[in-house]
Parts: C-alpha cells; structure tokens; sequence
C-alpha cells in the first residue's frame, strides 16, 4: 500500500543498464516502477508505422527478454506496482494494426504476470480527434469487444486489467475528455466489464495529468469511481500540453487531490508518471531528479495517513 513509485522511461540508458538503473531507484528510496512497454520496447511511432517490435516476438522469448528486470528488481527490492500496455491500442480503420495490438495486449498480460504485478493498465480503443469519435453507445460497444477479448488471458495470469481516463485532439490544438474519461461512464465500464468476466478482473488507473488537460475534476473523478480505482498516474501540467512534470511544477491542485485520496480510502500505489520531471535535466542530475520525486512520494504518502 501506498508504495513510492515512478516511471523510469529513460532511466536505465542514461545510466548505463539495468542493474544501474534498479540499484539508483532503491538508493534514492524509490520503491517501485510503472514499467511501460511502450516506452521500452514499442513507441508509439513504431505502432502507426508498422515498424517490427520486440512485442511481436513469441511469448517465450518475449519472457526471456523481460527477465533481466525482473531479476535485478528482485535484488534491488522494487516492485512492479503496475505494467503499461503499449498504445495506441486501437487506430480507427487500420484493422492490421488492430488485430496486431490484439496480440501485443494479450502477450502484455502475461508478462504483467510473469513480473508478479497485479495491474496491466490498458488504454481504451478511442479516436484521438475529437471530430472521429464515435457515439457513446458505439464507443461501449467497440471497448466490450476490445476488453472482453483479454478476459481469458486475464484469469490464467491473475491480472486485473486498468482502463485509464483519456483526451484527444479538438480543433487549434486543444484537449478535451476523451473514452473513460467520464466517472460515470467509466465507473459503469468497469462494472459491466466486470460482469461479463463472472469477478473482479477490471479496475480503474486514474490519470491526473490527463484530466487537467480536458478541464476536468480529478477529486469528484475519485468520489465517483471510489473503490475502482487501483492505481494512479501522477503528473503535472500547464493545462495546455500533456508535459509529465513532477507534481507542484504545473496548475493541478495536490493538496487538494490528496486530501481526496484519503477521503476516499485509497489503497494502491503512488505512482509518478513524471518521467519529463527526469529526462529534462542533465544525466548528471538524474539522481538528484529522481530523489526529489521520492521526496514528493513521501510527503504524499504522509499526507495520505495523517
């Protein structure tokens, strides 16, 4: 409960490896990571581009790859509070690319297991243009489908899967709530996703960053989903651009937020979605990066039990 976690994004090239990369989170009192499959091992570009990916490879190997982090986590004592997904998970009228991600999802799960995490947090098929989105009723209909998919996957490697509060692109370049980012609505995908599944196989991972973009209320957000959500993403902005910033460094109201969190009885981890808070500075102040977002863990999680 309540663990200090981040997203390590660049960190184990900036300081030459894995076993550096884990040893320098527990060092700085970091105690675990979101660890993005994305980031690692298939960009977004890759995706719309089609280029090939070590998330294509089979299963077995794919596991063979992971197993380095998996080791030196162990050693260094940091855990997989949660594994993102590689995104976009779904591109309107690309159905090769669909089918494609499909796969990668399915085998994004078990590597979620294998890692001995309990959350894979899977982006909602949507369209990033707010001018393309479907209906709502088409909406539920399309992610029904899209999530009921991994329903088995999920039960064989005991992981619950994540839907995340969304926003797309409006016209001159603004954000607006996209797929789930509604409470309500996504409080009622998850219950039915729930049903459909006969137990507990979805949650909710609460994206703060992404919500101040779309103008939205991250604390009514919390009362409404409550007890659905099971993780956080964690970061700041100037409300204009999606910019990953260590709290405090934007316009989100934290104190606000977390007197929420307590409110609401909170139990997952605090996780810093804030890499740019990182791999903005020099490598030389990488350390010093990364201990101050473990000193905002820290305030944050005393905060939460005061």
């Amino acid at each position: 409960m309540y663990k200090i976690s981040i997203l390590p994004a660049d960190l184990f090239a900036r300081v030459g490896g894995i076993e550096e990369g884990f040893a320098l989170l527990e060092r700085c009192g970091i105690e675990g990571i979101q660890f993005a499959l994305g980031q690692l091992f298939m960009p977004y570009r890759d995706i719309t581009k089609g280029a090939p990916s070590l998330m294509d490879q089979p299963l077995p190997e794919l596991l063979t790859a992971m197993a380095p982090y998996r080791e030196a986590a162990r050693r260094h004592h940091i855990a997989f509070t949660q594994v993102h997904a590689p995104y976009p998970c779904w591109i309107r009228g690309e159905e090769a690319t669909n089918r494609r991600m499909v796969e990668v999802i399915g085998k994004s799960i078990a590597v979620t297991g294998f890692l001995d995490s309990p959350y894979c947090v899977i982006h909602p098929a949507f369209s990033n243009e707010n001018t393309k989105r479907h209906p709502p009723e088409e909406e539920w209909a399309l992610n029904r489908e899209f999530y009921g998919g991994f329903i088995p996957a999920l039960k064989e490697y005991h992981v619950m899967a994540l839907l995340e509060n969304m926003f797309c692109r409006d016209f001159e370049g603004g954000r607006v709530a996209a797929a789930c980012a509604d409470p309500y609505e996504a409080a009622l995908w998850v219950d039915r996703l729930n049903d459909i599944a006969g137990e507990e196989c979805f949650g909710f991972c609460l994206d703060v960053g992404h919500m101040n973009l779309a103008r939205q209320n991250p604390e009514r957000a919390l009362y409404v989903l409550g007890s659905r959500v099971k993780a956080l993403h964690m970061h700041d902005n100037d409300g204009h651009l999606d910019q990953h910033r260590t709290p405090f460094t934007g316009t989100v109201d934290w104190e606000l937020f977390l007197d929420t969190l307590k409110a609401i009885g909170y139990q997952g981890d605090l996780n810093f979605e804030a890499h740019h808070g990182v791999s903005d500075y020099p490598v030389a102040l990488t350390e010093a990066a990364i201990r101050m977002q473990a000193e905002v863990g820290r305030y944050f999680k005393k905060r939460i039990m005061e």
